[in-house]
Order: C-alpha cells, then sequence, then structure tokens
C-alpha cells in the first residue's frame, strides 16, 4: 500500500480531517464567526495534540483508533464543507482574475508551483538523521501503535525534550504509510496548513491581493533549518495560529471564556510538540494579555479572568502529557518542573563548566545572527513610527518581545548549539508577521519619507532571508525530486533483510524480557514483544543514581542489572552509526553539551564492548549482539 499517491492522498485526506476537528471547535466555541479553513486545521492539530495526550495517558492508541479518530473529522471536514459551499463559492467569486496583470499571473502560479513541489517533495524520503530520527524520533510512533502509549522510557533522553505531541502526529502516517513517510507531517502538512494561515490572515487584513502573493513567494524561500523529524514546520504553523488568534476580530467580538479556551487549546498544541517552544510559548501570552489588561479600562476585571482561565486551562490541557512524562522521566515537564533523570540531575552532563562570560558571548552570538538582526531591524522599522496608545492584545508587539526573548534563553539552555534551529518556528512567524506589518503600515500625518521606511527595512529584511540560505534552498528544492522520484520507484528505507535480522534479534531473547538497546535502527524491533527501552544518548538520562559513566564496564554491568535490566543489545559492527572516526570532530567542538555526549556515548559503547568480552552473548550475527548481563562467560569477543 506504501505508494508515492497514496502517501500524497493520505496527506491531503489528514489536512481534511483537522479541518473537519477544528471546524467542529470553531463551531462550539464561536458559532456565529467562521474563521479560514488554515485557522481551523491549526485548531484542528491543535485539538489533535492535547487529544492524544489523553490517548497516551490512557494507552489507547492504536492504528484503528487513529483511523477513526481521522475519518470522524474527515467526516466532518466534508459535510462542514457541504454545508457552508456558498461561502467558498463567494469567496472564488470575489477574486478578480485579469489576464493583463502578467507580473501578477507569473507571480501567482510561482507560488502555487513551489507550494506543490513542496508539499509533493516532503510525501516520500529517504534522507532522515541517523542519530536523532533512527534513534528516537522513528521509535516514539511506532511505540504508541504497538503498545498504545509512548509507555516508560528513563534511559532516553530525548524523551525529554517533547512531551510527545510529534510522535502522536506521525501515528497519523504510520497508522496507513511507512517510514519513508515521516516527513509528509512535517513539513507537508503543517506547510500547506502554514499558507492557509496566512492566506486567511491577508484576506482578514485586506491585503492587495499582488502584496499577498509577494509575501506567499517570500514564505516559500524562508529556509527552515529541519534536521530531522521532530517539530519545525508544525511549531512554526502553530505559532502562527497562536498569533493570529490573538490579532484576529473572531476573538474581539467573543465572550471571554470561549476566548480562553482557544487560546489554552493553541498554546497546549506548541507546549506539546517541543519543550524548546514553551518560553517564547508563555511569554507571547503573556504579554498580549499584559497589554490587554493595560488597554483595557471598562472590562479589566473581565480580561483578569480570561487569563486565568486560559492559564488554568493550559495546564490541564497538557497534564496527561505531563504526567505520562513524569512516570518516564521523573518530571512533569524538563526543565521547567524538575530535572528528574535528566543526566544533569547527577552532576555529570551538560554546562558544567559554563562561565559568565561564556554566558555572555552564547546571547550575544545568538542576537547578532541574521535572524536575530532582521528580527530587531522589522521592529524598528514597524514600531519606531507608530502612533496611538496601546489598544487590544498588541499581537505584533508582544510576538516581536516573545521571539526577541526566546532566541537568547535557547541559546544560553543549549549551549548555544543550533539554537537558531530551535527558535525558528517563532522566530520565522515574527519575521513573516512583521514584514506584512511594515509593508502595509500606516503613518498617519507624518511624512512620504516616515511612511516609507518601514517598507524599505522591510524589503531588506526579506532579501536577507532569501539571500542568506539560497544555496541550501536550492539545493532542498532539488532533492525534492529525488524524493519524488524514489516515491514513484517505491525505493524502500530499509530493506527486508534488516527488517528479518531485527525480528531473528530479538526472538533471541525470551517474550515479556528487558532489553535496553543501543543499536543503529531500534525502531525495527516489536515493541509488544519485549520492554525496549532506549540509550539514545547514554547518560543523558537515567534512573537514579544514575548511569555510572566513566568508572569501567563492570559498574555499568551492576547498575543495569540492579534496574531490572537482564540484556543489552549493542549495533557493536558500525558502533551504532556512532563511531570515533566519524565523529571525532565533535569531541574538539568548544560547546559543552556536544563533548559530553560524546565523551558519555563513547564511554558506554566502550563499556559495552568490554562487556561483549565477559558476558555471555545470546544472539551474535557479527553486525549485532545481545549481551546476557548476568550470565559470565570466558569467551573471547572482538
Amino acid at each position: 500500500m506504501n505508494s508515492y499517491f497514496l502517501s500524497f492522498a493520505w496527506g491531503i485526506c489528514i489536512l481534511v480531517s483537522l479541518i473537519g476537528w477544528g471546524g467542529a471547535v470553531n463551531r462550539i466555541l464561536f458559532p456565529k464567526h467562521r474563521v479560514d479553513w488554515g485557522q481551523r486545521a491549526a485548531w484542528g492539530m491543535a485539538w489533535s495534540l492535547c487529544f492524544g495526550g489523553v490517548l497516551n495517558l490512557t494507552w489507547t492508541i492504536s492504528p484503528t483508533t487513529v483511523l477513526i479518530y481521522l475519518a470522524l473529522g474527515f467526516l466532518y471536514g466534508i459535510v462542514d464543507f457541504y454545508t457552508s459551499r456558498q461561502l467558498f463559492i463567494n469567496s472564488v467569486s470575489e477574486f478578480k482574475f485579469d489576464w493583463s496583470e502578467r507580473v501578477f499571473i507569473l507571480g501567482i502560479f510561482t507560488v502555487v508551483f513551489l507550494n506543490l513541489w513542496h508539499y509533493a517533495g516532503s510525501v516520500y524520503s529517504l534522507n532522515f538523521q541517523g542519530l536523532d530520527d533512527y534513534h528516537a524520533y522513528f521509535v516514539y510512533p511506532h511505540k504508541m501503535l504497538q503498545m498504545g502509549s509512548l509507555g516508560p522510557d528513563p534511559f532516553s533522553e530525548r524523551r525529554l525534550s517533547s512531551l510527545g505531541g510529534q510522535p502522536f502526529l506521525h501515528t497519523f502516517v504510520l497508522s496507513v504509510l511507512g517510514n519513508e513517510n515521516f516527513h509528509l507531517i512535517d513539513p507537508g502538512v503543517s506547510f500547506l496548513i502554514s499558507v492557509g494561515l496566512l492566506l486567511g490572515y491577508f484576506k482578514q487584513k485586506n491585503i492587495p491581493k499582488q502584496t499577498a502573493v509577494l509575501f506567499l513567494f517570500i514564505f516559500l524561500c524562508i529556509y527552515y533549518p529541519q534536521l530531522n523529524t521532530s517539530s519545525t514546520v508544525t511549531g512554526t504553523a502553530l505559532f502562527l495560529s497562536l498569533f493570529v488568534t490573538l490579532d484576529s476580530e473572531v476573538i474581539k467580538l467573543s465572550n471571554w471564556i470561549p476566548n480562553a479556551c482557544i487560546v489554552a487549546l493553541v498554546a497546549a498544541g506548541i507546549c506539546s510538540l517541543k519543550t524548546s517552544y514553551i518560553p517564547a510559548c508563555i511569554i507571547l501570552i503573556i504579554l498580549s494579555y499584559f497589554f490587554y489588561i493595560l488597554g483595557a479600562v471598562s472590562n479589566r476585571r473581565t480580561v483578569i479572568y480570561e487569563v486565568i482561565l486560559a492559564g488554568i486551562l493550559t495546564f490541564f490541557l497538557l497534564l496527561p502529557w505531563m504526567i505520562s512524562m513524569y512516570q518516564s522521566s521523573g518530571t512533569l515537564l524538563y526543565p521547567l518542573l524538575g530535572k528528574g533523570y535528566h543526566g544533569s540531575a547527577y552532576g555529570i552532563y551538560l554546562n558544567k563548566d559554563l562561565t559568565l562570560m561564556k554566558v555572555i558571548k552564547i546571547v550575544i552570538g545568538s542576537a547578532i545572527n541574521v535572524y536575530g538582526i532582521s528580527l530587531w531591524l522589522l521592529g524598528f522599522a514597524v514600531f519606531r513610527w507608530r502612533t496611538g496608545p496601546i489598544s487590544g492584545r498588541e499581537a505584533s508587539l508582544s510576538l516581536l518581545i516573545a521571539a526577541g526573548l526566546g532566541i537568547p534563553i535557547l541559546a544560553y539552555s543549549t549551549g548555544g548549539v543550533e539554537s537558531y534551529r530551535y527558535s525558528f518556528p517563532f522566530v520565522s512567524t515574527a519575521l513573516i508577521v512583521l514584514m506584512i506589518v511594515a509593508f502595509t503600515y500606516e503613518a498617519g500625518d507624518q511624512s512620504k519619507l516616515s511612511n516609507t521606511a518601514p517598507l524599505l527595512i522591510a524589503m531588506v529584511v526579506a532579501g536577507i532571508m532569501i539571500g542568506n540560505n539560497s544555496n541550501s534552498l536550492k539545493i532542498r528544492y532539488s532533492e525534492f525530486a529525488g524524493d519524488i522520484k524514489s516515491g514513484i520507484n517505491n525505493i524502500a528505507l530499509v530493506s527486508e533483510q534488516q527488517t528479518a535480522q531485527h525480528i531473528k534479534m530479538q526472538q533471541s531473547i525470551a517474550e515479556g524480557e528487558t532489553l535496553l538497546t543501543r543499536l543503529e535502527k531500534p525502531f525495527l524491533l516489536d515493541f509488544k514483544r519485549n520492554k525496549i527501552l532506549l540509550a539514545d544518548w547514554p547518560g543523558g538520562s537515567s534512573p537514579p543514581p544514575g548511569m555510572p559513566l566513566y568508572k569501567g564496564s563492570e559498574p555499568l554491568a551492576d547498575y543495569l542489572t540492579s534496574q531490572s535490566i537482564k540484556y543489552v543489545a549493542y549495533s557493536y559492527a558500525k558502533e551504532a552509526a556512532y563511531s570515533k572516526a566519524l565523529f571525532s570532530s565533535n569531541i574538539k567542538m568548544e560547546n559543552t553539551w556536544l563533548r559530553n555526549q560524546v565523551d558519555n556515548t563513547w564511554d558506554f559503547q566502550d563499556n559495552l564492548k568490554e562487556l561483549g568480552k565477559t558476558r555471555k552473548r545470546v544472539y551474535d550475527d557479527g553486525d549485532i549482539f545481545i549481551l546476557d548481563l548476568l550470565s559470565r562467560t570466558g569467551a573471547s569477543g572482538f
């Protein structure tokens, strides 16, 4: 069933289902106001992320559950479209298509082509990040579908980086398709949702069609730094949705209770995707309510009620995910509500030599890169010539400040490693929104020079953003052709031999036994047959008193057996795709985070190599072995 055209169609079905669920949210909370399809899709995604937390906590995720859920959303989306089809017809009839405007027509065709090419290239792929995707992010949705939940995985550091929302979205793909389609949700469907949100925002703000086409082109040419299948474009879509929600007429005209509900729903969806999004999300919401309270005169008490309710609802919507996190990794939310089992809790991991001068250097460095400079240039352009008092929620100003503060917060928390990648969803949202505001800026009674200044700065920023990554963007769009060709030819990501190898390997231990893995492709295992634990970044997470590192193989064996772990699997021939030959340069890097990961991983793998000489190998095919830690042997290995 895993053909390219089926995959293409399935992505559209997922989009329609999300629109349907978002339409239900729209009808329940705002029955008198109908939002555009892009916002409905984003609200449907946010609702799905929150609902997924309940399914995960109750261990009820399965292919059947997911397909029923998607089918219900799809049917409601079709019915909702049919009953409101006249609105769509009227909207299309309002669009005047003048064939004499050749540049405009060319722009439309260019935007449509790039958008379709982008989605088509995201449907099927053989290009994934082995260390992140194969070792963890592929595993999580497979576990969900096979076991009903993410379940406890206390040795997985990446388990702490996300509450679980993104893996749940990936179950929408894996319920029908295969590992080759992991990019279908992000960037594929999420990119379409982002474009839909922009189209709705353009209409809401009465932006001229020529300007709208220009901004869609700019958005399509902003390079998103997607290294793996964790949230990138899904985060962008939901941050854009949150901004549009805060800035919309619907929320201005509605009661405070549904307003609080929709803000909480989208915020909870964002927070469930990745913990790195939480600071910017919280700052954005707090600032928008701060400005709202500041500008309110007659209804200040109502606004206070709304912000309190929004905070409470956000917490309860996230609570199922947080409980699951606590059961797995010892904290409700890392690191805001405790370190849990993270390696830093034992004093052996991350930023142990991060001095004040290094912090200052990291923060300044994050502020003067192309994204930071562009952000503050646009902020200056928009708000330097602004007139009038604070009004409403000040969504644009709140987004600017949230993104501006979110950048150094993430830079500090990651030690400066690729902080631009983690901050991209809210920074890119701020950039495109502020460019739109600058292009449509009206300076009132000020001079023409002042009136054109924001426009000129916005044009410069747009040129910087497109030009800065033009080569990378060209490569990405050209790679889409190869991905489409691979999909049409139905080339498999994993060979039948590799799948059979993992089946045979797993059958060498009894059903129900616990197996700690350090494998190249652990996502090929049967998670129902055995309790599988991931050592994705060894030492990055482990139950108390923490994994003993740099103490030799015997203390490690004693620790693992004390955790009721009898068997360990290791891809020793390829060093679990993290060999010293390939990654020796990482040990020379200044960043403490990366050096810790390298040191810990190699020490752990060296210890497994030593244990391979002193423990019985219940399985060994020359590539992978499984050790029985309770059975000693004098047989030589390696």
